[in-house]
């Protein structure tokens, strides 16, 4: 099934791989639900702009994993994005301490500068 500009709407942006890799983890018997599940699970939330619900599934996987890099990442961004500022810059500002060379780090840091910056 093609679309517009050739490509399956299921894969546009990559929605459809993230959301079809959560409903496996799901659902799939003896998966256990680790750290890594939680992060998905927000992912797709944050992807629906259900940014609540990712926060919840976020809280969990840092829980769970306290270094979790990516958990404090994609919870910023629904901290900023639901206007709560003040908790975005604080994980953002954990995400450079606990990461600053990764991606995430160096995504944080500009986050973080642009944050400041309406101050």
């Amino acid at each position: 099934m093609k679309k517009e500009g050739g490509l399956n709407p299921l894969y546009r942006g990559g929605i459809g791989i993230l959301l079809l890799v959560s409903l496996v983890l799901i659902f799939m018997p003896g998966c256990e639900k680790n750290a890594q599940y939680y992060v998905n699970m927000g992912n797709t939330n944050l992807l629906s702009n259900q940014y609540a619900e990712a926060i919840k599934n976020y809280d969990q996987a840092i829980k769970m994993e306290p270094k979790n890099v990516e958990a404090y990442y994609q919870r910023a961004k629904c901290y900023k994005n639901s206007g709560d500022a003040e908790k975005a810059l604080a994980d953002y500002e954990t995400v450079v301490e606990l990461s600053p060379d990764s991606d995430y780090g160096k995504k944080s840091s500009k986050e973080i500068e642009d944050l400041k910056s309406k101050e």
